[in-house]
């Protein structure tokens, strides 16, 4: 009986969740805000109010968002204009370039300004990976930028370059997560 109800309680709270979240994002829509930011603050807000069922409701989403994930850069990787790569060749290197510097540096300076120990040294060149959140808001910035005059060429740039370097970034960002555990002295620690 304890069980049966525990079983309902949660696949309410999984109803719950995926109903919060679509109409977050719809109000989100209809309001001109961020569906990210809405979806973002709907998870905070979730998972403080029903905290006893966050560890469940966050398991479960481990286990559904891997389709999702093939499904979202299939459809993205389906944008992706070679074509216009050799228009945006300096622009993707400028791009791959300023990131990586500023992620590397940004990381690093303040370090050495606080005596930080060396171990933290590399901390730049593991956060080099870009996915999701990149591709995503470049592909809602497309139909805003579509609207201004020649809005629809940059914007299919825009995108290309952001989908092209996340191809780069998640080649290059778990060889540079390797790089920077294994000269932190971390692998294998745990």
């Amino acid at each position: 009986m304890m069980v049966e109800r525990k079983s309902k309680q949660r696949k309410s709270v999984l109803i719950l969740g995926v109903a919060s979240v679509l109409l977050g994002v719809g109000l989100a829509d209809l309001l001109g805000l961020s569906p990210i930011l809405t979806c973002m603050a709907i998870g905070a807000v979730f998972i403080n109010l029903i905290r006893s069922e966050g560890e469940y409701l966050r398991k479960t989403i481990e286990i559904i968002m891997p389709p999702l994930y093939v499904l979202f850069f299939t459809l993205a990787g389906m944008e992706l204009r070679l074509n216009l790569l050799g228009a945006g060749g300096l622009m993707l290197i400028i791009f791959i370039t300023s990131r990586s510097a500023g992620k590397i540096m940004g990381a690093s300076l303040p370090l050495k300004f606080l005596d930080a120990p060396s171990s933290l040294r590399y901390t730049g060149i593991a956060m080099l990976s870009q996915a999701g959140v990149a591709v995503g808001l470049a592909a809602y910035a497309r139909p805003e930028l579509a609207g201004v005059p020649g809005g629809s060429e940059v914007a299919a740039l825009s995108f290309t370059v952001v989908l092209a370097t996340s191809v780069v970034f998640e080649i290059v960002g778990p060889i540079g997560a390797r790089i920077a555990l294994d000269r932190a002295d971390e692998i294998g620690q745990a």
